[in-house]
């Protein structure tokens, strides 16, 4: 690093303190050794940080002395080796993984609702108008927000860390349905083999309520029971819209529409941003001995 970058610039700059992003390269490093043989990871981690954090491809260009034309190579390569190096993870068999989250939501004994292991939300995602060699439907991305985009669902614990990302509906499909083609439906659904019977993920109400996903009651006018039920319930979501503030807030490259091919989306859209967020926590949680790690 340049002797005139600081710390605090560098953060700026990267959008994680230095200790993390050298972090982030050594497991790059070592995937560079087994399967991936590209060149100079350090490099390429760097035009995709910057990239992830909103930098110009131009500027990108200038700054780490490359071809305009290969920087967003570069990128689509990083981002498959970050999806390697840093798998996202839904361990929903692991009674201890459950019981720790579950605790995380329920702060202690706070909440009087437990067994929260997950909130579930969609969120639009920003892209360029798919071809027709992309997709068969252009239109069918095209939203009611006015934009063209994928419908992404994703689950996060306690600490905005996202445990599920689910990218495979397009821009104008409705959040119950784009979570209904997902993996995630398919397990929630099961009543033996899925998730333990303790245990819940939290859902607005524009899903379908069920014995593992909870969604508020409707209405006005509730009984005492009902709104208490819908408070602690959206104590409990309202995690997963923060993560997705959060997210956006720190990563520019959604500030705009992605600039990626229509399959590539699914990478960028959450699942290695997540991985990269995850990362981060995790390490500044263990560096600082924190029970909770809030992202500025």
């Amino acid at each position: 690093m340049h002797a005139a970058v600081t710390a605090s610039f560098f953060k700026r700059l990267y959008r994680m303190p230095l200790p993390v992003f050298l972090d982030l390269a050594e497991k790059l490093v070592r995937e560079y050794n087994g399967p991936c043989r590209r060149s100079c990871p350090l490099l390429l981690l760097s035009v995709t940080i910057r990239w992830l954090a909103g930098g110009s491809y131009l500027d990108l260009s200038v700054a780490h002395s490359q071809p305009p034309s290969s920087i967003y190579y570069y990128i689509d390569q990083t981002l498959d080796d970050l999806d390697l190096v840093l798998p996202l993870s839904f361990p929903y068999s692991d009674l201890a993984w459950l019981e720790k989250v579950s605790d995380g939501f329920s702060r202690g004994v706070t909440s009087v609702l437990r067994g929260c292991c997950g909130a579930l939300d969609g969120i639009a995602i920003k892209i360029k108008e798919p071809s027709r060699i992309e997709v068969p439907n252009s239109s069918s991305y095209y939203n009611r927000k006015g934009f063209f985009a994928l419908n992404v669902q994703a689950i996060c614990d306690s600490f905005y860390r996202c445990t599920y990302v689910g990218c495979l509906a397009a821009g104008s499909t409705h959040d119950s349905t784009a979570y209904s083609i997902t993996s995630l439906a398919a397990l929630l659904a099961k009543s033996d083999s899925g998730l333990h019977q303790r245990y819940w993920v939290a859902a607005d109400d524009a899903y379908t309520c069920s014995e593992r996903l909870l969604t508020p009651w409707p209405g006005r006018g509730l009984s005492t029971a009902k709104d208490c039920f819908n408070y602690w319930q959206s104590s409990a979501r309202i995690f997963i819209e923060q993560a997705f503030g959060m997210l956006v807030a720190r990563w520019g490259c959604y500030g705009d529409r992605c600039r990626a091919t229509c399959p590539k989306v699914s990478t960028l859209s959450w699942y290695a941003v997540n991985s990269i967020t995850t990362l981060l926590i995790e390490t500044l949680t263990s560096r600082f001995q924190i029970l909770l790690m809030k992202m500025t």
